[in-house]
């Protein structure tokens, strides 16, 4: 594969994707709405150092996302579609910077690097999640700068290399917090195990001045918002916010195995070709090359890490996925063996219709009847789908990277086709654009609004707020609505509690549930009132 064929398979295939998400998907609450939110309220108030939700200090993450909104914003001005752009971008730059890493590892076959940044695309999760707008995309395009210039460190000894790797894990902290050094610092205290027999030494004087180069990063923002924010704020952030998250009180508390089967499930479609598997024994039987040792190393001890934390994510095994392709692409860069059309069955199968039937099925063994949803699939999809397999089946035999590419095609194909037929589905339930906007007209009149639950900045930037919402419990908002009947109580189904027929402002489906909009006399006159869900509405 040449460089220019690379390029036009990466940008044609993050390209493709990204627009398809502008276009078809909304920005899904809550993550994505309270994150271009928080930018929002930065921009608003001409307060850029410090995040805001709501009106009050963000503290759960760093402001490098959000000065990347603005950094789009002050050129193209305040809209949506700059911030769903970063993902993919990011997504590009670590495509480049893994494609780089691999051919620094094996500068002799240069080719593994590029087949690996494109299995890596080529990995369902990661080519839907890479179009959304979250800070794992950006935080891997740091990561990936620093895995890079740590190998090039060890093999040419320049300074700069180490300055470039302070300074790209200085950007992972900024980005995203402490869990930069989880992707990190392993792979670099492991350096005499991976490192080129003849690599320079690493002295300890060498990382003790790192280690300040990749602190002042961070650091110069934190003195600088030292002056803007609390004591309570930088508490929050820089102690409560890692040591919840290790300890799973922040949310998402799981076993330590919960990671396990997710890696087997996060690389598909890879993970249901039989070459992948013998590409990846290749690689790990083969520790005498001391390129895989930096990939074993690097997986293998950042998973342990990530398995003691107690909160776990799906997407935080994002660079560890960037990582398996590697070593993927290794193992099949042998030209003693040949890829034969029955090795494509599996893959093919699945990305073909028979998926839909598979579906379905499981959906009765679990008592779920999806024939409903499954009419909605137009025909025209099914008739693409079909067209997968048999370009994967009629295939001649081939070299495995030559399979690889072939496959990471076929896999972008399905996920492009799967993507038409799924945002238009689902956009009606998850799209609170139409409803923020609403509560933005009513808040310009002067009308108090209020959200029943846990509000977090759905509706801040559709409805280009510039007061907060004000966030009540049930019990707190009976008291509201008798003191403020013309305020505007937004709240889901399952926290109201309706007498008589009150007539909603607003109203639309989300998610599982029905958002609705009321004035506050127009419950107390029908006798209605708020109530806290039970167990099974959560």
């Amino acid at each position: 594969m040449s460089h220019r064929q690379w390029w036009l398979m990466a940008i044609g295939g993050v390209g493709i994707l990204a627009i398809i998400s502008l276009f078809l998907r909304p920005l899904i609450p809550v993550d994505e709405t309270r994150y271009i939110t928080v930018a929002w309220e930065m921009w608003d108030r001409g307060q850029f150092l410090v995040p805001y939700l709501n009106g009050e200090f963000y503290d759960h993450k760093p402001p490098a996302l959000f000065w990347l909104i603005h950094a789009g914003w002050a050129i193209t001005g305040v809209n949506e579609w700059w911030p769903r752009l970063i993902g993919p971008l990011s997504t590009l730059l670590s495509l480049w910077l893994l494609m780089r890493l691999g051919s620094r590892l094996w500068p002799e076959r240069p080719g593994i690097g590029r087949v690996g940044a494109l299995m890596f695309l080529g990995s369902w999760f990661i080519a839907f999640y890479q179009t959304a707008l979250r800070f794992d995309m950006p935080l891997l395009a740091t990561i990936a700068l620093a895995w890079l210039c740590l190998v090039n460190a060890a093999h040419t000894g320049l300074k700069r290399y180490w300055v470039g790797f302070g300074v790209a894990l200085g950007l992972g902290l900024l980005v995203k917090g402490p869990v930069a050094l989880v992707y990190t610092l392993p792979v670099a205290f492991a350096f005499r195990w991976w490192a080129p027999v003849d690599a320079p030494k690493f002295a300890p004087a060498s990382a003790t001045w790192i280690a300040l180069l990749a602190l002042a990063v961070p650091g110069l923002w934190l003195a600088a918002a030292w002056w803007h924010a609390s004591e309570a704020y930088f508490s929050k952030l820089l102690l409560d916010q890692t040591l919840n998250r290790v300890s799973g009180e922040m949310g998402h508390p799981r076993p330590w195995y919960w990671y396990l089967p997710l890696l087997v499930l996060l690389p598909f479609p890879w993970t249901l070709w039989w070459p992948a598997w013998r590409g990846l024994g290749k690689t790990l039987g083969n520790m005498e090359d001391r390129a895989n040792r930096f990939l074993v190393v690097a997986m293998g001890a950042t998973l342990l890490i990530l398995s003691l934390v107690g909160g776990k994510q799906v997407h935080y095994l994002i660079p560890l996925s960037a990582l398996f392709s590697l070593a993927l692409s290794r193992g099949l860069h042998d030209p003693r063996w040949r890829v034969s059309r029955h090795h494509m069955l599996v893959p093919a199968l699945v990305m073909s219709p028979l998926l839909i039937m598979v579906i379905i099925l499981a959906g009765k063994a679990a008592g779920v009847d999806l024939r409903a949803g499954i009419a909605e699939i137009p025909l025209w999809s099914l008739a693409l789908l079909t067209l997968i397999p048999i370009s994967l089946m009629l295939s001649p035999p081939s070299d495995p990277v030559l399979a690889a590419r072939r496959l990471a095609a076929a896999s972008l194909t399905f996920c492009a086709i799967a993507m038409l037929v799924i945002y238009p589905i689902v956009r009606p339930v998850y799209d609170l654009a139409a409803a923020g906007d609403y509560v933005g007209r009513q808040q310009a009149r002067g009308r108090p609004v209020i959200y029943v639950g846990n509000y977090q900045g759905e509706f801040g930037f559709f409805g280009r707020l510039r007061q907060p919402v004000i966030e009540l419990s049930p019990e707190l908002a009976e008291r509201w609505i008798d003191q403020h009947p013309d305020g505007l109580v937004v709240s889901r189904l399952k926290r109201l509690r309706l007498e008589g027929e009150p007539r909603p402002e607003y109203q639309q489906r989300y998610k599982s549930d029905t958002l609705l909009m009321f004035r506050a006399a127009e419950l107390v006159s029908t006798g209605s009132g708020l109530r806290e869900p039970t167990s099974n509405e959560y």
